[in-house]
């Protein structure tokens, strides 16, 4: 089961990236980009990441 604390990380992970892709701080392919637009969907409709699209983000946030 995945806690709360978790899906808070996540959010502000993602939040963290998509500040840094608006102020050009980080430079993102056009996969990493599509993939983050469609974790920010996924945690806005509640859902949960896999272990495998946690990881890649987790990825993208350590360019940033």
């Amino acid at each position: 089961m995945i806690s709360d604390e978790t899906r808070k990380k996540w959010k502000d992970r993602l939040d963290t990236i998509i500040k840094s892709l608006d102020n050009c701080c980080v430079e993102l392919n056009e996969w990493e980009i599509e993939f983050i637009d469609s974790i920010d969907k996924l945690l806005s409709d509640n859902k949960d990441l896999s272990f495998k699209q946690s990881k890649c983000l987790n990825k993208i946030y350590d360019k940033c």
